[in-house]
């Protein structure tokens, strides 16, 4: 990621050569593209002199939204997503549109702290939940932010304990949850059929400092970087 976003900032143009081509699928597409692209480390990025500051967006119309067939569904509408946290450790999920993206990028860095003004707040629903607040921040064209000389270089995740896991009611299926340990029985990358496409997936066990084990199973390119970060450890 570092490599790449150096090599290739946001709003740049560059050369990408060397890249792994595989089918794109699953719900929630970002793009119409039959195909996704993997950056792996043999791939070579390299600047362009090109100059286009077109920001390529497919606007949906409101209208059309509510009309969408399942087959549409799967492509995900133009907005930019992300979980902040204040200074006692409360999260909330936070959106703005595309056009918004490089605005926020720039004025609030991950990992830096910033003073957020005028937003939208809307109920937070839906399956998946990256927060339990029960409202989502939109940022908008009247939001405004600036830094702040805040430190604070918490993570803040909410690990859940391994064996409360797996007595997860409804209720609380639909939040997403932290979890960290050490990656046990690592399986190889397959490609498998999953709602009629061939999707890469690999299989695990992690491990916590009890001994208490979780079965996992990662999808697309993250199996495969779970996989290259894995055989890069020493330990």
């Amino acid at each position: 990621m570092a490599k790449v976003q150096r090599a290739l900032p946001l709003g740049k143009w560059g050369v990408i050569e060397n890249v792994q081509m595989n089918p794109a699928g699953g719900k929630y597409r970002t793009t119409r593209h039959p195909y996704k692209m993997a950056i792996s480390d043999e791939t070579v990025i390299r600047g362009s002199d090109l100059a286009d500051d077109r920001i390529f967006l497919s606007l949906s119309n409101y209208e059309s939204i509510g009309k969408t067939d399942k087959k549409e569904s799967v492509y995900l509408i133009d907005t930019f997503e992300m979980v902040l946290a204040d200074q006692w450790g409360i999260k909330i999920q936070a959106s703005c549109k595309r056009t918004h993206m490089a605005k926020v990028q720039r004025a609030l860095p991950l990992g830096k702290w910033g003073v957020i003004e005028n937003v939208q707040m809307n109920p937070a629903g839906g399956k998946y939940r990256t927060t339990r607040h029960p409202y989502k921040m939109v940022i908008s064209d009247e939001t405004v932010i600036r830094g702040s000389d805040l430190a604070d270089d918490r993570i803040f995740l909410s690990l859940s304990n391994y064996e409360s896991i797996g007595k997860t009611d409804k209720k609380e299926a639909v939040y997403l949850i932290d979890v960290i340990g050490r990656v046990h029985d690592l399986g190889d990358v397959l490609t498998v059929k999953a709602q009629g496409e061939d999707r890469k997936r690999v299989e695990f066990r992690l491990v916590d400092s009890q001994g208490n084990d979780l079965p996992c199973c990662l999808w697309g390119t993250y199996a495969e970087q779970i996989k290259a970060f894995i055989e890069k450890c020493d330990d």
